[in-house]
This record gives C-alpha cells, sequence and structure tokens, in this order.
C-alpha cells in the first residue's frame, strides 16, 4: 500500500510541476517604420505594430478609429458613443504602450527633433498605426 501511495503523490506532484512551468507565450509584435521626405520638404511618417493573434483571440478584437466621422440617426450615434467609451477604457494599455514605442523609435532615429502632429491614427487589439508629419522641415538640396 506505501507503494501505491508513494506512486500517486509522485505522479500528482508530476502533473503540478507540469502545469505550474507552463508560461503562456508572448505574442509576436512586427513593427513597422516608413518615412517619406516630400519635395517641399516635409517630414510625413507611418509607424505601425502588428501583433499575431490567435483565432479565438480575433473574435474578440476592439478598436478605435480617431479623425473618422460616424453618419447615421441620432439611436445609432448614442449607440457608437456608448461602444466607443467602452473600447477606448479597454483599448488604453494598448494605446499608451503603442505611443511609448512610437516615442522610442522617432528618438532612435532623430526623424521627428521637434515633436510631430497627428494626420490619422487606428489603435486596435492586433494593429494599431499613426501617420504624422514632423513639426520641422527637411533641408532641401538644390538639383544640379
Amino acid at each position: 500500500m506505501n507503494d501505491k501511495l508513494f506512486v500517486c503523490i509522485f505522479f500528482i506532484t508530476l502533473v503540478m510541476s507540469a502545469c505550474a512551468n507552463k508560461s503562456p507565450k508572448r505574442p509576436e509584435i512586427k513593427e513597422y517604420f516608413v518615412t517619406d521626405i516630400k519635395n517641399d520638404g516635409s517630414k510625413h511618417f507611418s509607424y505601425s505594430l502588428v501583433m499575431k493573434i490567435s483565432p479565438k483571440q480575433k473574435n474578440r478584437n476592439f478598436t478605435v478609429r480617431k479623425n473618422r466621422r460616424n453618419s447615421g440617426d441620432n439611436v445609432q450615434n448614442k449607440r457608437n458613443t456608448k461602444n466607443k467609451t467602452n473600447n477606448t477604457a479597454r483599448l488604453a494599455p494598448i494605446e499608451d504602450k503603442f505611443y511609448e514605442m512610437l516615442e522610442a523609435k522617432l528618438v532612435a532615429t532623430a526623424f521627428c527633433r521637434d515633436g510631430y502632429f497627428t494626420l490619422d491614427s487606428y489603435i486596435g487589439k492586433s494593429k494599431s498605426q499613426l501617420r504624422g508629419e514632423c513639426n520641422e522641415t527637411a533641408e532641401v538640396l538644390p538639383n544640379k
């Protein structure tokens, strides 16, 4: 009987330690930073983060769009406002991390040394993007 008890305790300990050591995988995040200097010297950029998520998580995707206008009747607009408030609260940590990573990229590349303004932005659970224009202009060299 001692052998059965020992085997049982050993098996339970083995199962519990196997479950305890299983850490969740970190999601794979791809970062994109594209710059464009126009002929007039204006400096534009696009910064995106794309996260690979499981199909189960895709069904729960929340998004917040900025610089977009909604059309429709008053009841629909009230519903959109309520949903947007809920989505914004859920996405606040994602949005904070996105802007933190954007600022780090701009500092590392020294692309917008005097700041920038946002042309358009989209914050979602699996993808976030911002298009912006730098406050300073690039020095335009004359053509020879």
